[in-house]
C-alpha cells in the first residue's frame, strides 16, 4: 500500500479536495472524480500545473501511477496539496481548454480601521445608554411625583 497524498482537482469554477494513495494510478483517481461529478474517466484529461498562469502544465496518462507523475507523499502532502487541472470533452468530441476560475482575492481590512470602528461603536453605544438612562430616571421621576400625590 503506497503512502498518502492529498490533491486538489480544479477545473472552471469547480474545486475537488481529494486524497489517495500514491501508487494509484491515473485511471483510478479519474473513476473518484466521476464518482462526484459524473464525468466518464474517458472524457477528462488531467494535468499537473507547474504554475497559477496554466501555461505550464503536463497531461497525465491513465495508465501511469500517481508517484511517476512526481505526485509523492513530499509533493502532495495534507499541508500542500498537489494542484490537478481537469478538462473534460465536449459534445463535439474535442477537449475543453483548461481553464481554472481564480479564488476571489478580497482584502482583509486594517486591524487599525477595526478597533477605530469597535472605539467609535463603544461610543455611539455609551451615548445611547446614557440617553436611555436619562429618560428611565426621568420616567420614574414622574412616576414617583405621581404617586406621592
Amino acid at each position: 500500500m503506497g503512502k498518502d497524498i492529498y490533491l486538489i482537482i480544479r477545473r472552471q469554477k469547480v474545486t475537488l479536495y481529494l486524497d489517495t494513495q500514491e501508487n494509484v494510478r491515473v485511471l483510478e483517481l479519474k473513476k473518484m472524480i466521476e464518482a462526484i461529478l459524473k464525468v466518464q474517466p474517458e472524457d477528462q484529461q488531467l494535468f499537473v500545473l507547474a504554475n497559477d498562469l496554466l501555461d505550464e502544465c503536463k497531461e497525465l496518462s491513465d495508465s501511469t501511477a500517481l508517484f511517476d507523475c512526481g505526485l509523492t507523499s513530499a509533493t502532495a502532502n495534507i499541508m500542500q496539496p498537489a494542484v490537478l487541472g481537469l478538462a473534460v470533452r465536449k459534445e463535439d468530441g474535442s477537449f475543453e481548454s483548461l481553464e481554472i476560475t481564480s479564488y476571489s482575492e478580497s482584502e482583509w481590512p486594517n486591524v487599525s480601521e477595526i478597533f477605530s470602528q469597535e472605539e467609535k461603536n463603544d461610543a455611539i453605544c455609551e451615548k445611547y445608554q446614557k440617553k436611555y438612562d436619562d429618560v428611565n430616571d426621568a420616567k420614574n421621576d414622574i412616576l414617583s411625583k405621581a404617586t406621592h400625590k
